[in-house]
C-alpha cells in the first residue's frame, strides 16, 4: 500500500545509472513495499531499458542484495553524523535533536523506509541480518550518547531503547503511522523523560 511520505534522504547521492535505479528501488521499497520491486515498472519510470538493469545487476536478487547494501550504508552515515552532533550536547539539547530529526535526511530513523524494510526482514533472511546489524549499531550509538549524559550502564541502555522500540512498534502496528505522529510522539516521550536526566548547569 502507498504511503504519503516519500523518502528523499539519499537523492543527493544519485549520480549513476546504478545510483538511479538503487535510488528508485529504495523509494519504491518505502512506498509500496518488496512485492513492488520489478525490473519493467522500474525501467520505465527511469525511462531505461531492462539492458542498463542487466548491466548493473546480475538478476533481481542482485539488485536486492545491492538495495539492502544501500539501505545499510545509508543508515550507517545518518547514524554517524547524528553521533558526532550530540557528541558535545547536553540532555535538553539531545532529546530536542532526537525528536525534530525524525524523517529528516541525516536522521538515524526514516519511518517509511524503516517500517517496509523491517516487515520484509520477517520473511527473508538476508534483510532480516541487515535489519539485525543496523539495529545493533544504532543501539550502541544510542546507548553511548546516553552514557555520557547519565553515567549509568543500565539507564543508558533504558534510554537507548525507547525510541528504537516506539519504532519498532510503529512497523509492527497495523494501524499507519505517518511521520509527523511519530515525531510528535518522540517529542511527547521525551518531554516525560527530561525531568529525569541531570540538569544542565
Amino acid at each position: 500500500m502507498s504511503r504519503p511520505y516519500h523518502t528523499v534522504w539519499y537523492v543527493h547521492h544519485v549520480t549513476s545509472a546504478r545510483d538511479r535505479w538503487l535510488g528508485l528501488g529504495l523509494d519504491v521499497l518505502a512506498t509500496e513495499g518488496p512485492s513492488a520491486l520489478r525490473i519493467d515498472p522500474l525501467a520505465a519510470r527511469l525511462g531505461l531499458s531492462k539492458g542498463s538493469f542487466f548491466h548493473h545487476f546480475a538478476n533481481a536478487a542482485a539488485f536486492r542484495s545491492a538495495l539492502l547494501e544501500r539501505y545499510e550504508a545509508e543508515a550507517d552515515r545518518a547514524l554517524a553524523l547524528t553521533a558526532a552532533r550530540l557528541e558535545t550536547a547536553g540532555p535538553a539539547e539531545v532529546l530536542r535533536e532526537l525528536a525534530a530529526s525524525v524523517g529528516t535526511e541525516d536522521s538515524p530513523l526514516q519511518p517509511e523506509l524503516e517500517i517496509a524494510v523491517r516487515a520484509w526482514s520477517y520473511s527473508d533472511p538476508a534483510t532480516h541480518t541487515v535489519q539485525t546489524r543496523v539495529d545493533a549499531a544504532r543501539l550502541a550509538a544510542l546507548e553511548a550518547i546516553w552514557r555520557r549524559l547519565l553515567d549509568d550502564d543500565g539507564q543508558a541502555r533504558t534510554y537507548a531503547l525507547v525510541p528504537y522500540l516506539i519504532m519498532v512498534g510503529a512497523s509492527m502496528s497495523s494501524a499507519e503511522v505517518t511521520t509527523g505522529e511519530l515525531r510528535r510522539i518522540y517529542e511527547l516521550i521525551f518531554e516525560l523523560i527530561q525531568p529525569r536526566l541531570p540538569r544542565e548547569d
